[in-house]
């Protein structure tokens, strides 16, 4: 299960959240990419944020946040953050994450 369970309206967001600190790998559970991938057959909106926080950007607001839908979890298994994004915003921008909200 994903770790975040977002309600809205009646309609039910779940959220998978992960950190890189070095290289572009993405740790994911072969539990969690077959959850995702399920989840995108039928229908089920999953979506997993990355903050990409390596060693030489000192300030967390300062890392990015990348925004994947459930379709795209298996690829970032496999290359990792190396993957185009769905959205993408630093973490300390707070209009970024408003607007994934606003689109899920």
């Amino acid at each position: 299960m994903p770790d975040l369970l977002i309600m809205e309206r009646g309609k039910i967001v779940l959220v998978e959240l992960k950190v890189v600190r070095a290289g572009a790998k993405v740790a994911l559970s072969p539990h969690q990419v077959a959850f995702a991938d399920r989840a995108a057959r039928l229908g089920v909106p999953v979506y997993l944020l990355v903050q990409y926080w390596p060693k030489e950007v000192l300030r967390a607001g300062d890392s990015r946040v990348y925004a994947y839908r459930s379709e795209q979890v298996v690829e970032v298994a496999r290359q990792g953050i190396a993957v185009q994004a769905w959205m993408e915003w630093t973490l300390g921008d707070t209009e970024g994450l408003q607007r994934f909200l606003k689109s899920v």
